[in-house]
């Protein structure tokens, strides 16, 4: 049972890289298809562009996709946290 589970883990992990790396050969192949034209227009940041962006409109440093990374780990890390007191209150 646990193999089972595991194999299925593994399974969706190695789907989700696959998924994210086309995304991001897309993305790449359309930076350097629009380079020369947003050097045209004076743009200097051009990669920014392809960035997400948090909240407050600071740069994640991940390409733009379907899943804003920069989101997911933050609400992760929140999430850790928040357990992390709780179990410290739990001991206390």
């Amino acid at each position: 049972m646990i193999r089972v589970a595991r194999n299925m883990i593994l399974s969706a992990n190695s789907e989700i890289r696959h998924a994210t790396l086309k995304d991001t050969a897309n993305i790449i192949k359309l930076y350097f298809a629009a380079l020369p034209e947003m050097r045209k227009l004076g743009l200097k940041e051009i990669q920014s562009v392809f960035q997400e962006m948090d909240e407050n409109g600071n740069r994640t440093g991940y390409f733009v996709r379907k899943l804003n990374y920069g989101k997911f780990y933050s609400d992760m890390n929140e999430h850790r946290d928040r357990q992390v007191d709780i179990a410290n209150e739990a001991l206390k």
